[in-house]
């Protein structure tokens, strides 16, 4: 290996399974030597002695394929079941599910840890650990491991998809050592541990978005559901559904259950239409495969191997800080975010970035509002039904979101206005679209929005020219200081965003201003209007008519002309 004859990592991989049946051996004298002798002879040096005295997770060789956990051979040699016939050590391989018992190095770790004097025997007058005696000659291999198995069937809560040792809470930084010594003597039960909301936070989660609510109706729905019946798009409803595959289960918010993709496939809580995308999802909890070791990785690292896409990484992740934490899918619990940075569950950047939910990814969407929102946002948009504690998220209008204090009045009337100004108010519950008029008359939103919303509807019906009487649009009506400059550019943009400038004399949108995009300075805004509009040339955009429209409409072009060419009116040419 010094010599380069043999790969590194694969050398201490053989010489840690040496180490692990007898000893290094020594191909000159054809025997074994302890390790002590081999580093004196010269067999490995000091950097090697110490990686095989104390190996890492990097440096472990071999891995449990039933656990996919980095191990040492003598750690794996430990999981095996020794044939009663031959000897041999036979390596249990079970199917995802099914019962696998082992002593694992937590466990080991606190029965090193528990002193107890001994009266007789080879160790009489000693203070030694429980570990120690298990492991000596007074108690057979498969003795050991049936009283482990007794001792942490009283040390077992369930996980999220598997049992969760109290050791490994410990190890995670979930419970110091205090609540752990309480555990150890009795004074504290598991009961009593697991009615914590600080460890139910990490064991099954806060909570994600379970279903939908019609505050109106008092009735609730499944996403799916809500999909099907046109309340949500397909983008939002399966961003929601990944969400909750990739937080613990899918949720039935009727019958308050929790169900795997293939047990809510089987049962048509949602389609087999979403079942691959929600598959994928899913092994943000049950681990995704290395490609080239086979090992179970996190999210975090099926991310970084680009086995799945980096942009729904981080909106899966988001969602698990957001539930609770980062999901461990080696130890079946969630893990605080400190924690899974120092496991390698995360990195700089992607720490950064889901520390503060606030300001970082926004990857989804609002079905009222439309707009773009982290996951911990769009929760707390949510209502807790009282039966179940799922959080159900509130299908409404923008202006019951307002009164219900989802919405601040500001934000509620810069989106009504935009609905107004760009053909509509919107009824998302009845799926109509309404006039200012109609939409104060049916109660869609309240009366004393009207005014303004009759205001920023005139970007549709069109202004007057208050001396020629001639109708205006928006952006003539901003010149003619009837409306304020900064209002304008704010509705022109959500015409733009929307499908093109709404020419209210013709009643139908200028195709041309698509690129534009607001600048911090709203003049220079209005130059990239202008710019946006100028761009189309004269045989574009008579195509486009041509298509679209009667040979009457034609004498709008010159409008959008002069607006690209001299940037100062909209008004037709003569």
């Amino acid at each position: 290996m010094s010599q380069g004859l043999i790969v590194k990592s694969h050398g201490i991989r053989l010489l840690e399974a040496q180490i692990a049946t007898g000893g290094i051996i020594d191909p000159v004298h054809s025997h074994r030597i302890p390790v002590e002798v081999a580093y004196q002879r010269g067999y490995f040096n000091q950097e090697m002695n110490q990686i095989l005295s104390d190996p890492t997770d990097d440096t472990k060789g071999f891995f449990d394929p039933n656990t996919h956990e980095n191990l040492t051979y003598l750690q794996l040699l430990e999981r095996c079941v020794q044939d009663s016939e031959t000897g041999l050590y036979m390596l249990q391989v079970v199917k995802e599910g099914g019962k696998y018992f082992y002593i694992d190095e937590a466990t080991k770790q606190v029965l090193r840890s528990k002193p107890l004097e001994v009266k007789v025997g080879k160790f009489k007058d000693q203070t030694v650990s429980i570990w120690e005696i298990l492991c000596s000659h007074y108690i057979s291999e498969r003795k050991r491991k049936e009283l482990v198995m007794q001792y942490k069937c009283k040390t077992l809560l369930k996980g999220l998809r598997g049992d969760v040792s109290v050791s490994e809470l410990f190890n995670s930084e979930i419970i110091d050592k205090k609540t752990l010594d309480q555990l150890q003597d009795g004074s504290l039960t598991l009961a009593s541990l697991t009615k914590r909301d600080t460890i139910q936070r990490y064991l099954d989660g806060t909570g994600c978005i379970a279903g939908v609510l019609l505050p109106s109706r008092k009735e609730k729905m499944s996403i799916y559901h809500a999909l099907e019946k046109g309340l949500l798009t397909e983008q939002c409803a399966l961003g929601l559904l990944e969400a909750q595959a990739a937080t613990g289960f899918l949720i039935d918010p009727l019958k308050n259950k929790k169900l795997s993709v293939d047990e809510a496939i089987s049962s048509g809580l949602v389609g087999s239409n979403l079942h691959d995308k929600l598959l994928s999802a899913e092994k943000a909890v049950t681990g995704y495969t290395d490609p080239h070791t086979g090992k179970k990785i996190s999210l975090f690292q099926a991310m970084r191997q680009k086995i799945t896409v980096k942009e729904d990484a981080i909106r899966l992740l988001e969602a698990q800080v957001a539930t609770g934490g980062i999901i461990d899918p080696i130890h079946s619990h969630r893990l605080p975010v400190e924690v899974a940075y120092k496991r390698g569950y995360l990195d700089d950047d992607t720490f950064l970035l889901l520390s503060d939910p606030d300001h970082g990814s926004k990857g989804f969407i609002d079905p009222n509002t439309h707009e773009k929102i982290s996951y911990s946002q769009l929760l707390q948009r949510c209502s807790k039904d009282r039966d179940t504690g799922l959080y159900l998220l509130q299908k409404m209008s923008i202006y019951q979101a307002m009164w219900k204090g989802i919405l601040r009045p500001g934000t509620a009337l810069v989106l009504l206005e935009a609905q107004a100004a760009t053909g509509f108010i919107i009824d998302p519950l009845a799926n109509k679209k309404l006039s200012v008029d109609e939409a104060v008359s049916c109660g869609l939103v309240g009366s004393e929005l009207q005014k303004k919303l009759l205001s920023a509807e005139r970007s549709v019906t069109g202004y007057y020219h208050p001396c020629t009487g001639q109708k205006m649009s928006l952006f003539q009506a901003m010149k003619k200081e009837l409306i304020v400059k900064e209002h304008g550019i704010r509705l022109l943009e959500a015409q733009i965003a929307t499908g093109g400038i709404i020419d209210p004399v013709h009643s139908h949108r200028l195709p041309g201003g698509r690129n534009v995009s607001r600048d911090k300075d709203s003049t220079s805004s209005l130059g990239s209007l202008c710019q946006g509009s100028a761009t189309l040339t004269p045989n574009k955009f008579l195509f486009i008519f041509r298509w679209n429209f009667p040979c009457s409409s034609l004498h709008s072009f010159p409008l959008v002309l002069s607006l690209g060419t001299t940037g100062k009116s909209l008004a037709p040419s003569s």
